[in-house]
Order: C-alpha cells, then structure tokens, then sequence
C-alpha cells in the first residue's frame, strides 16, 4: 500500500476508535513525500503484549475489533509476540522477595519495593536514599551500591525523566540487579574472557553507584494508567489549567532555548523558569554535593540506540571531550559485541538529539565530572517508545555493558 494510502487507512480507523492517533517518525525510515510519521505502533490496551499487522491485514477487522487498540502499525505478520529472552539471566538475577521479573513493564509501587528489597538482602553494600518528593507526594529513591572505601569515584545514573519511557526504568533496576549479584560473586580464576570480566568487575567495585531508576515517577504513573504517551511529569499550571513539565527542558543549562516552549499545554513546555519542578530540583541538591568525587553521568532514555555527550547547544568542543570521545566509542563495540547492537555516539548536537535545559549539559556545565552521557535505548523507531517487553533484559545487559565500560575509563 502507498504511503499517502496507508496513512489515510490509518486516520480511518483513528475515527472509528473516536481517538487521536500519535505518529512519530522512525530514526531507520526517511521522510517519504514530507510525511515523517511511519512506521506506527499497535499496542494492546493493556499495555502487556504488542501485536504486529499488514495494513492490508487490519481492513479484515471490524470496528469491535479495533476498538481493542491504541495504536497502528505497518508491521510484518499478525501476531502476539510472546518471546522472553535470556531466561536463565533473568532468574540468576531475580532477587528473592521482589516482584520484579523483567518480563513485563512494573509500576511505581513495584519498582519502590524492589528498591527495599535490595535494601533489606544486601544491607551491607546498598543504601537507600530519598532526594526529594514529586508534587504528587511520590519519593525520589536513590540506592547507593558501594563498598564503603571512602576513595571511591562515584558514578550517578538516572533513568525515566520522560514519562511515557517505560524500557530505561526496566533496564535499569536489572542492572542494578545484576551488579549487585556480581558484586557478591567470588573472583574468578578463569583465563582469557573470564579474566576480562573479573578485570571489569573489579573496576566496577571500585565505584560508588548511585542510581535513580525513576526520575519522574508522577508521570511514569500517569502514563501507566491513562495516557500512554504522556511525556512531562505532573506539576499543575493555575493559569492555562494544563499538567506537567518536561523535566528535560528544565535545568539550568541552555534554558528557554530552541526546542523548548513557554506554552504549558505542550509536551516541551520547559516550566515557569529553571529548576521550577522537584524532580529536577532534587536532582541538582543531590548531584552539586557530589561535586568532589563525581566521576560520572548518566542519563538513560528511549530510543534510539544511540550514545551522547555534551554539547546539545551548539558545535563546540569541551575541555574532556577527548575522554567522552573514546568512551562512546569503546562502549559502541562493546555493545556490539555484546548482542550485535548498532549504537551511534557523538554530541548531542551532531547526533541531532539537542535539547535545551537537559540535565547532561547542566551536569557538564554545573558539576563538571570526568564523564557525561545520555544514552538512548532501543529501538531505532520501529516501535519507539512501545517496545514490548520482551527486549527489556537484552535492553539491561546493554545498560549494564554501558556502565562496566565507564568504570573502566574512570
């Protein structure tokens, strides 16, 4: 089917469900006749399993079928993809007393209590940690994983600020998991690949990780629970009546500029004025007194498999941009390596992933640690941010990969 044809097939159905259909454009698919929404995604009301359909295949359904989607897309054959991977590593890693399983997307609740039940398992090494409350009265949890020596490079990841990005607060909390019980492991004497992991791992103990899994937890919730692609957290604007900021857009750091906007109904709506929201607030209390011993940065998000450093603002260089460079790199072949994952790296602004009042040029720019990135997840579009879940745990070995390489160059 013709690209005008099937979109106009799709806006037929989006008035058959009586519902506004979202189109994004896909990294891997160029704009065809200046349309840049295609391929589209179709995904259960329930949020759990995503199907795949022709175009051609979805005229066969009636209205009552459709009314069982959200959204569209031009897929391969129609089917209910129920494959979990890696299996064995999910149940190495599973922490006994959680309900985390990585086989389905968890909510806020599941996810705090993940957090204390690592808490209450390894006391010894974790640390829980609240940096702050959302407006809706949700705690921001950091867990400190860290050997005590007081030496240490710390390193801060954080994951979620765009509520509608399910797959980094997953991948994160089985990193989390499997650093943890690695971390635990006795050393190995095994030559050649097992050497190389010890020599990784022993760099890896070597940091003190902090780790924010949910950074924006109210609009991770209401994503959840009634709008899918909702972006910003839940602050409330008294003026317009609209909810929500994105939370980055909001740090202080290249604020108010192109690719933000002052309007509160809009999801780039980048707040009042800088650090207006807690989320954000609570993350620059936390991270400037770390000031002295932050090594590194991380903010991870979907998608786009792709590798960043500052700047996001314009093309110049900063003063460790050698550092930044090489690691990118390293990590890209480690990824690759790993599972044959196709990542990009580069600065935010040649990677054309600029944001203005994002949270790694604020860092770069406020605090100043050897290491900065943001790293984009899967996929490269075809799903967007409706992976299923099946890709969390290849998702969180990639994370996990990312982060071993970090330590290293530390």
């Amino acid at each position: 089917m013709p690209p005008l044809e099937a979109l106009t097939f799709v806006a037929l159905i989006g008035s058959v469900l009586g519902q506004k259909l979202l189109l994004w454009r896909s990294v891997s698919v160029p704009e065809i006749s200046g349309i840049s929404g295609l391929p589209l995604a179709l995904l259960t009301l329930n949020g759990s399993e995503l199907y795949e359909s022709t175009l051609e295949g979805l005229q066969w359904l009636s209205p009552m079928d459709l009314r069982r989607f959200d959204f569209l897309s031009a897929g391969s054959s129609y089917q209910i993809n129920r494959r979990y991977r890696n299996g064995s590593q999910v149940q190495r890693y599973y922490v006994p007393g959680s309900t985390m399983n990585w086989r389905r997307y968890h909510d806020q609740a599941d996810i705090k209590q993940f957090l204390q039940t690592l808490l209450e398992t390894y006391s010894e090494n974790v640390e829980l940690i609240q940096i702050g409350v959302t407006r809706n009265k949700r705690p921001l949890e950091v867990i400190r994983v860290s050997n005590g020596n007081p030496d240490n490079w710390a390193v801060f990841v954080d994951a979620g600020l765009q509520a509608r990005d399910w797959l980094s607060p997953a991948a994160l909390t089985y990193a989390i998991s499997k650093l943890i019980y690695l971390w635990g492991r006795p050393k190995g004497k095994a030559k050649g690949e097992g050497q190389r992991q010890s020599r990784a791992e022993k760099a890896m103990r070597r940091i003190d990780w902090y780790f924010l899994p949910l950074a924006n937890p109210d609009g991770y919730q209401y994503s959840r629970h009634t709008d899918r692609l909702w972006t910003k957290n839940r602050g409330y604007d008294s003026v317009s009546g609209c909810y929500g900021v994105n939370l980055d857009r909001n740090f202080d750091y290249g604020w108010d500029g192109t690719g933000s906007t002052s309007n509160p109904c809009k999801n780039l709506y980048r707040g009042a004025h800088s650090f207006s929201e807690p989320e954000s607030r609570a993350v620059r209390s936390f991270l400037s007194g770390m000031r002295e011993y932050l090594g590194g940065y991380v903010s991870l998000g979907g998608y786009g498999q792709t590798i960043t450093y500052p700047w996001g603002d314009a093309d110049y260089v900063t003063e460790n941009q050698r550092d930044l460079k090489q690691t990118a790199r390293r990590a890209v072949l480690a990824l690759r390596r790993l599972n044959q994952a196709e990542y990009s790296s580069g600065t935010s602004y040649r990677q054309k992933l600029a944001r203005p009042g994002n949270s790694a040029d604020w860092v770069q720019d406020r605090i100043g640690p050897q290491l900065v990135f943001n790293m984009f997840l899967k996929d490269q579009g075809r799903y967007g941010y409706l992976l299923p879940p099946h890709y969390i745990v290849e998702s969180g070995e990639e994370v996990f990969e990312f982060l071993r390489t970090i330590a290293q160059q530390l």
